[in-house]
């Protein structure tokens, strides 16, 4: 009975609460896909609301834009000032065929992942876990590498990077395309002591679970306009999308959150006039 999925949802909610992560107390700013500067947002730039709708979470944006068919932008500016910013129709199936999604993420700090043996960056004297502080003089963080190191092709600069707590200065040279040859990961976040976990009292988590579980059918509902894109039609998954849902070290919340979505979804696909869905022979 659908009563019983959406009920799976609130039993993670009651056991693992959420995580929020309000906008408007973020220090630096979010990190935004560089395709979105075509619509005057850039890194730095905090989101406050979507369609008058304060953000509690960053997929709230993300879902909104891609999803919900949500346009309606509350910006805040590095310097403090608020615009409103509304984008185009059809904005989703843009970001959806230029692969900028998520166009919105948290900021972290640019922590080198790993090294290209040989390159500008192996020579230079770089370390897997070295965190970039600046370069050329100016601080950067992991959205503001590649804008900060294209204007310096060709050129050897002064690069500032923090390992074992303290600061170091490399020289390096910088290729004609703008690289040294480093992979970076993001895992320093920025504002993570803004991330809350909420907790849910069992009569809370019921009629939460019931929200969260409508929103996430709904959402998959919203999805379904890209399988009629060139894009969509070619990335479509299997079996083996679904198995990659589930982590690779073993996460009771995730299983059972992953196991209650995967049940409501199979439940909206049974309803669909598909005869391979619904015991008919094709």
């Amino acid at each position: 009975p659908a009563f019983l999925r959406f009920s799976y949802v609130s039993f993670v909610v009651f056991g693992w609460g959420e995580e929020q992560i309000h906008t408007k107390d973020l220090t630096s700013g979010l990190s935004i896909h560089p395709y979105m500067e075509k619509f005057d947002l850039h890194s730095g730039d905090n989101i406050l609301e979507i369609n008058g709708k304060e953000v509690t979470h960053v997929n709230d944006i993300n879902n909104g834009i891609l999803l919900r068919d949500q346009r309606e932008l509350k910006v805040q500016r590095p310097d403090g000032k608020i615009e409103k910013i509304i984008l185009p129709e059809g904005v989703e199936y843009d970001l959806f065929e230029n692969g900028a999604f998520p166009a919105i993420s948290l900021r972290s700090t640019a922590v080198i992942d790993s090294i290209n043996p040989g390159q500008e960056a192996d020579k230079a004297g770089f370390k897997k876990g070295d965190v970039f502080v600046s370069i050329a003089g100016t601080k950067v963080l992991s959205d503001e590498i590649i804008t900060q190191m294209k204007p310096h092709a060709n050129e050897k600069i002064d690069i500032v990077v923090k390992r074992n707590g303290k600061l170091m200065t490399f020289s390096p040279t910088v290729s004609k395309e703008g690289t040294m040859g480093i992979v970076f990961n993001g895992h320093e976040l920025i504002d993570k002591n803004k991330i809350k976990q909420i907790d849910y009292s069992f009569g809370q988590s019921f009629s939460r679970g019931i929200v969260r579980g409508y929103t996430t059918l709904s959402d998959y509902v919203g999805q379904m306009k890209f399988l009629f894109t060139k894009k969509g039609a070619s990335s479509i998954g299997g079996f083996g999308a679904i198995g990659n849902m589930f982590p690779a070290s073993w996460d009771w919340e995730k299983f059972w959150l992953n196991t209650a979505l995967i049940s409501i979804i199979l439940a909206f696909m049974n309803i669909l006039p598909i005869p391979a869905l619904d015991g008919g022979h094709v």
